[in-house]
């Protein structure tokens, strides 16, 4: 879907990605020549045939990991109740259970994929790194 929203700009693009968004936009812009730049904002940028379950097998995980569960058919959501404190803090609390309530699920299959066209190997890329104290 990414690559196809892509495609269809006209003109240069910069691509953004945030949490599993960076692995999105590092396997969709790759080899694109409309792809100018990506940004990289707390996101993955794995490497050829990393998954995201091996990346944060790496690292410490973070407070929101306790927030993640699954539904009955394996899709996951954020907790209803942590949704706020620990994903949306910058928004009121009336608005994270809107978001909350909406959410869209992913596969739980999907951090186990991994990229073999890697695009910040190719394209400028940028990187922000911060700290949830939560």
């Amino acid at each position: 879907m990414t690559k196809r929203v892509i495609d269809a700009q006209k003109g240069s693009v910069v691509v953004v990605g945030h949490s599993y968004g960076g692995n999105v936009i590092t396997g969709a812009a790759a080899g694109n020549p409309q792809v100018k730049a990506l940004v990289y904002l707390n996101a993955f940028a794995p490497d050829s045939g990393e998954t995201t379950s091996q990346l944060n097998g790496r690292y410490k995980a973070p407070p929101i990991s306790t927030a993640i569960v699954p539904d009955a058919a394996n899709f996951l959501y954020i907790d209803r109740e942590k949704f706020h404190d620990l994903f949306a803090q910058d928004v009121s609390k009336a608005e994270a259970r809107v978001m909350a309530a909406t959410q869209k699920p992913i596969a739980s299959a999907a951090f186990d994929q991994s990229v073999n066209d890697i695009a910040w190997k190719t394209i400028p890329s940028w990187y922000l790194v911060t700290q949830n104290d939560v």
